[in-house]
């Protein structure tokens, strides 16, 4: 090997782009929601059975909790990602898209509040001399009722910013450019 050939720079490996990254970052997103959400599924019942399943399975349950924040916390990754992307395009219009997304990831942490009170609620049962642990059950079920309608208000902010961001990917011509490489 001559010093000419190890004198020329090596090759630099491909940044991974900030679509791709997005990418990733939505993909991770939607996998520990959906993990989430079938964990959630099995929390079905009447009271004294979600209180059983929640007391029996602490763990499951904050995993649970701690999947759904992972999940935010990817989405607010790719809100940042899509606004700086999307900026050029229209910067008003990705301002209110990440806004929206933003304020449904808000509301989806606030719904982890409730997940977590139905638990402190169900723990403090276990020190309170009360006859009657029926009401605190109860309670625990109103809370778990309560994250999901929270979580479902966040559903919509969501939603809103995704019919947004596809506006600002139609506005942005990708699509042609990509219906065109196609060809």
């Amino acid at each position: 090997m001559s010093v000419a050939a190890m004198s020329e720079p090596i090759a630099e490996t491909p940044q991974f782009s900030t679509a791709n990254i997005a990418g990733a970052f939505y993909l991770a997103s939607i996998l520990t929601a959906g993990a989430a959400a079938l964990v959630r599924w099995r929390l079905t019942g009447d009271a004294a059975a979600i209180a059983t399943n929640i007391l029996t399975h602490q763990q499951l349950f904050w995993m649970v909790l701690a999947a759904d924040l992972i999940s935010i916390l990817c989405y607010v990754a790719v809100t940042l990602l899509f606004y700086e992307m999307f900026k050029p395009v229209s910067k008003r219009l990705s301002f209110v898209t990440a806004s929206f997304s933003f304020l449904g990831c808000a509301i989806a942490v606030f719904a982890g509040l409730f997940h977590a009170a139905a638990f402190v609620v169900l723990r403090g049962a276990q020190y309170l001399n009360i006859l009657d642990l029926e009401p605190l059950r109860a309670l625990a079920l109103l809370f778990l009722t309560l994250r999901a309608h929270t979580y479902n208000i966040s559903l919509v902010f969501l939603g809103l910013s995704c019919l947004l961001m596809a506006w600002i990917i139609f506005k942005s011509g990708v699509l042609t450019r990509l219906a065109g490489a196609m060809k």
